[in-house]
């Protein structure tokens, strides 16, 4: 008896389109893949003098880039990964103001955002339930796309694991400097905040990957291997396999740095000594809907 979850998944998967090689016929459907990369960049400056002593300059730049191919059953059983998307966006603002001619404040914010997305191939068009799984498959799974079905000696099925992207990370940064000239002596101090935000998402295998080799179908003793008998596309048509349904949650992480600093730049005639001192702190990452799990290490013993 065929498994009639083996028989639909079977529709979408087309015939062999040449002969193939050898006594088994391998090698026998190969297809041209269609690739496309796009990408498009702007920048936009301007710089203004309020008056002699004040001035800012304002920059923002985008990037985008798409880049993909198609699947060779153009079908949803498509074995490949989905078109990634890149969009990249900064912004820095920078303000001077001169108080005397030996004392200089500067203060500038900058953020920078990239996102990268990645969606399977036919998103969207996918429902297990149309493909003969029970609706408690369906319901269990991340989401809906054709399973990921590999067999020994054949090709894959369904998209493979990892497809689904979505990764946005933005980091805010402040900074502000004073300058002040005294005799041999050029101080620079101030201080350096920043915000990061990560959500770090990668699908796994949402709707089940499953795998199926010739040990379920060899005889005459289905316990001992053997290399003339059995078929993985046999197992697969009757149901017999392995596999399971990975789903990943979609974490929201932050954490915060900031930093306190003084450089003395000292004239010693042809000599110039540069001396230091940076104090730094960089907070914990914490999920921004506390779904995090950690050790506590400072709890007490339960037993």
């Amino acid at each position: 008896r065929i498994n009639p979850v083996a028989l639909k998944m079977m529709q979408y998967v087309p015939l062999p389109n040449r002969e193939g090689t050898g006594p088994a016929r391998v090698n026998n459907f190969a297809f041209q893949p269609v690739s496309s990369i796009n990408s498009d960049q702007w920048s936009v400056r301007i710089d203004h003098r309020l008056s002699d002593r004040h001035s800012f300059f304002a920059r923002a730049t985008r990037n985008t880039g798409d880049s993909g191919a198609g699947g060779p059953f153009n079908t949803i059983a498509d074995n490949v990964l989905g078109i990634i998307v890149n969009r990249v966006f900064n912004f820095v603002l920078n303000d001077t103001y001169t108080f005397s001619p030996t004392r200089l404040l500067n203060w500038r914010y900058g953020v920078t955002r990239r996102f990268e997305g990645r969606a399977p191939i036919h998103d969207g068009e996918v429902n297990l339930t149309d493909l003969g799984f029970p609706s408690s498959i369906a319901a269990a799974s991340q989401e809906q796309t054709f399973p990921t079905i590999t067999f020994s000696n054949y090709g894959q099925w369904g998209p493979p694991g990892g497809d689904r992207i979505r990764r946005g990370n933005d980091i805010h940064t402040w900074v502000a400097d004073v300058t002040e000239i005294h005799g041999r002596h050029t101080l620079n101090f101030g201080g350096d905040l920043r915000l990061y935000n990560q959500t770090p998402f990668q699908g796994g295998s949402p709707s089940g990957a499953y795998s199926f080799s010739q040990s379920f179908t060899q005889g005459p003793n289905p316990v001992a291997s053997s290399l003339t008998a059995g078929d993985a596309f046999a197992s697969l048509l009757t149901g017999f396999g392995t596999g399971s349904i990975n789903s990943v949650p979609a974490l929201a992480i932050r954490n915060t740095y900031w930093a306190l600093f003084l450089n003395d730049e000292i004239k010693m005639g042809k000599l110039t000594l540069n001396a230091g001192l940076r104090y730094d702190v960089e907070e914990p990452r914490t999920e921004r809907y506390n779904r995090f799990a950690t050790f506590d290490f400072t709890g007490a013993f339960p037993i």
